[in-house]
């Protein structure tokens, strides 16, 4: 008896539609899962690459100022030439010219060595020989605080020019 309903033709039908109809909602649930899957991790990616586009872009904004402030130099070489000006390039002949090593000029004007003796270049280098000497320019009456150490070099020198102009 049972044989004879399971060979009913429309029992055979049934039963391969249901089948059909199971594996058919598993294969739904299962693509689902997947679809699920795969939308979770493009979804991270989308983030990821949102994340690095606005860190990109901070990045440029960052560069773009920098470039903007390199971009600048006539403001602050406007500062640098003004922090040397000619009553500092007097100062450093004036005291050159008195005696004073570049290293002592430099720490009496609060600048650099290397500045005091690029000052002392140029000058050299515009100025003829002769008048450059700080001995002939000066005389130990004009240095008062350096008279009494710089006498006996200033005399044999001064005798020395006076011999070789007579």
């Amino acid at each position: 008896m049972d044989l004879e309903k399971l060979a009913n033709p429309l029992f055979v039908a049934v039963a391969v539609l249901a089948v059909a109809a199971f594996l058919q909602f598993g294969l739904y649930v299962g693509l689902r899962r997947e679809v699920r899957e795969l939308r979770k991790t493009y979804e991270a990616r989308i983030k990821a690459r949102k994340e690095t586009k606005e860190s990109l872009r901070s990045e440029m904004l960052q560069i773009s100022e920098e470039l903007v402030a390199l971009n600048q130099p006539p403001a602050t070489a406007a500062a640098i030439g003004q922090s040397m000006n000619l009553s500092r390039r007097n100062q450093v002949l004036r005291m050159h010219l008195r005696g004073d090593s570049p290293a002592r000029i430099a720490t009496a004007l609060r600048i650099s060595k290397s500045e005091v003796d690029l000052l002392l270049k140029v000058h050299r280098s515009v100025q003829p020989s002769a008048a450059w000497s700080p001995v002939s320019m000066t005389t130990p009456s004009d240095r008062p605080d350096r008279a009494a150490v710089e006498t006996p070099k200033n005399d044999s020198v001064e005798r020395k020019v006076a011999a070789a102009t007579a």
